[in-house]
């Protein structure tokens, strides 16, 4: 779909430019379904623990892009790669022999996003507002009680970014540019989350017994990039 929508868009003009980079970016995360995943993994070992497991600030890592530019219409094609660590200890006193006292879990969120935005502006500095869409997955690293470390699939995820973009730069011309951006990312529907519980033998449900395995993801998204253009005829 994005390549059609880039052809159409760039049929009948005498004009555009391609161009390609990488930057580093990350969300701001909000999540009821990792805040609730914490809360029962600490409520569950309360007895041994003394340093509480707490919800991740942030996701972060790099990306890629390849985009288009033609008639103030910017088109990207978008690759990302971030985590989040979270980690918890208990009283080696109060866990089994042979076992570990710490669990460390790396929570990866990663995936594709197509992006169409509207540039405004003369010279070497341009804006606009910007829409994207990320495809992503959700992905976790764990120690074992027996310290291995175990890779599991988390759940799918689908989202709608919209934001503000600014460019620094000639990105309608050979040559480079930078990019800044910043947008709000909410989930099209709620992740899963039971894979998370199942693999940190923890029991999803709540104090009420509904559980809860299901919760939203959202937060602000920044992306900082350079990026090298070639203007076409």
């Amino acid at each position: 779909m994005f390549i059609i929508l880039t052809f159409s868009v760039l049929h009948g003009q005498k004009r555009f430019s391609l161009y390609t980079g990488a930057g580093y970016g990350g969300i701001f995360s909000s999540s009821a379904g990792i805040d609730y995943f914490v809360a029962s993994y600490n409520d569950q070992r309360d007895k041994v623990i003394t340093k509480k497991m707490e919800s991740p600030g942030m996701f972060d890592g790099i990306s890629l892009h390849l985009g288009t530019i033609t008639n103030r219409v910017v088109l990207e094609f978008g690759y990302f790669n971030s985590s989040a660590k979270i980690f918890a200890e208990a009283d080696p006193a109060k866990v089994p022999a042979g076992t570990i006292s710490r669990r460390d879990i790396e929570l990866k969120y990663s995936g594709i996003q197509f992006s169409i935005g509207w540039l405004f502006g003369e010279e070497v500095i341009f804006g606009g507002p910007i829409l994207e869409f990320p495809i992503a997955t959700f992905k976790g690293e764990t120690t074992t009680i027996y310290g291995k470390k175990d890779d599991f699939d988390i759940d799918n995820y689908f989202g709608m970014s919209p934001g503000v973009f600014l460019m620094l730069g000639t990105p309608g011309e050979t040559g480079a540019f930078f990019t800044a951006k910043a947008t709000y990312t909410f989930g099209l529907g709620n992740p899963d989350w039971g894979l998370l519980y199942y693999n940190t033998q923890t029991s999803p449900d709540g104090s009420d017994g509904v559980p809860l395995q299901k919760g939203p993801f959202s937060g602000f998204t920044f992306n900082a990039s350079l990026s090298f253009s070639l203007g076409c005829i």
